[in-house]
């Protein structure tokens, strides 16, 4: 075996390296042998680890945050293996970075050997925008994608965001059926009083007299 020199620079050592034999039949039997066994074991080991993948359970959600009028939007990955995760946080379908305020957590390991990785961003409470999560990792198909909405924890409020479309369409279903409801209540009221003041003037001190004699219960003109 000899060495090569790809590089004027190299030529001494490419003479004094093919000098030595014992070098070079070492140097060969590394590389021949000992060395392809390391790459078949590293393989293996790939192959197995891959095959020990856990995919990631992903949430996104708020919570109070000490700044006020303002939430700390969260992402959550957790329970994923291996370590590689790529996590975005993203804006009406735009990712966010750091520039933008984004911070993460880093991943870091669970009791049971698997990991987790948590990346925060303040926003205002008032925030019209479509946030979500998006989270690859090798154990997945897919990639997987988590909308925001609009669950707060530990919020002053009734744990809903102001634009939280489900409450808004909640709120807006009771209302609609409270009036019907309303209106029933004033028609029966409205009745009611009709009759009775119908009564009062055909009755009139008549209709008291008749109802002595008769027993009759009217109601009361007052």
């Amino acid at each position: 075996m000899q060495w090569v020199a790809p590089v004027t620079e190299a030529r001494a050592t490419k003479t004094k390296w093919d000098s030595v034999d014992i070098l070079n039949q070492y140097t060969k039997g590394y590389l021949e042998r000992e060395c392809v066994e390391w790459l078949d074991k590293f393989l293996s080991y790939s192959e197995a680890q891959l095959r020990q993948a856990s995919p990631p359970e992903v949430t996104i959600f708020a919570r109070k945050s000490p700044q006020p009028d303002s939430r700390s939007l969260v992402c959550f990955a957790a329970e994923f293996y291996p370590k590689d995760i790529e996590m975005v946080i993203l804006q009406n379908d735009v990712p966010l970075t750091e520039s933008n305020g984004v911070t993460s957590s880093g991943v870091r390991p669970n009791g049971d050997g698997t990991l987790q990785l948590m990346k925060t961003l303040t926003i205002r409470a008032s925030d019209m925008s479509n946030y979500s999560c998006l989270v690859q990792h090798r154990s997945l198909e897919q990639p997987i994608k988590k909308d925001l909405d609009g669950t707060c924890y530990d919020c002053d409020n009734d744990g809903k965001f102001s634009y939280d479309k489900e409450g808004i369409g909640m709120t807006t279903g009771l209302v609609i059926a409270v009036i019907p409801i309303v209106a029933i209540l004033m028609l029966v009221c409205y009745f009611q009083r009709h009759i009775r003041e119908t009564m009062c003037e055909r009755w009139g001190s008549r209709g008291r007299s008749h109802s002595v004699r008769y027993k009759i219960k009217i109601p009361s003109c007052k």
